[in-house]
């Protein structure tokens, strides 16, 4: 996207109404969402988060870990 249109999307936003404001930035947070859960379910996938699994599985065994 060039930054041009970036300007205009901002400028867009900036002159909304206030609901149709809160409605926008709702379903942008749900979008953000729904794309991060999809980015993690490809990196599980494609074995990205392997070690990291890993090292939390043998933290736990170990006892090496602390409740949240």
């Amino acid at each position: 996207m060039n930054s041009e249109r970036l300007e205009d999307i901002k400028a867009a936003i900036q002159r909304l109404p206030a609901q149709e404001f809160h409605t926008l930035a709702s379903w942008i947070a749900d979008y953000e969402q729904e794309r991060w859960d999809a980015e993690i379910e490809n990196d599980l996938k494609s074995g990205k988060l392997d070690k990291l699994i890993k090292s939390a599985i043998d933290d736990i065994q170990s006892g090496e870990f602390k409740d949240i």
